[in-house]
């Protein structure tokens, strides 16, 4: 028995630390996302460039996983985003 607990005891450390560390960098990513508003200064999609499309836009991201697209001081539409510290990368939904 005690051989089973000696096994089993860094098994859940190690499982709670590398969670401990997943949460970690998930509120790192949500308090730098969160620290005022963001706008997009390149934005390509299918090769093309479409970053004036949204010169008049500043993003506002909340803790809570909401984003306010700001058109010129105004919110024009609420969405949610996420975002992956692993991969430094955040995505954000707009539905019409």
């Amino acid at each position: 028995m005690k051989k089973l607990l000696f096994l089993l005891i860094p098994f859940f450390l190690l499982t709670s630390c590398k969670k401990a560390i997943e949460e970690a960098k998930e509120d790192l990513v949500i308090k730098a996302m969160t620290d005022g508003q963001w706008a997009i200064t390149s934005f390509l999609l299918n090769g093309g460039n479409i970053t004036p499309d949204f010169s008049p836009y500043r993003f506002k991201y909340y803790s809570n996983k909401t984003v306010d697209a700001i058109n010129n001081g105004v919110v024009e539409k609420t969405g949610t985003w996420d975002g992956n510290a692993s991969t430094m990368t955040t995505s954000a939904n707009f539905v019409s």
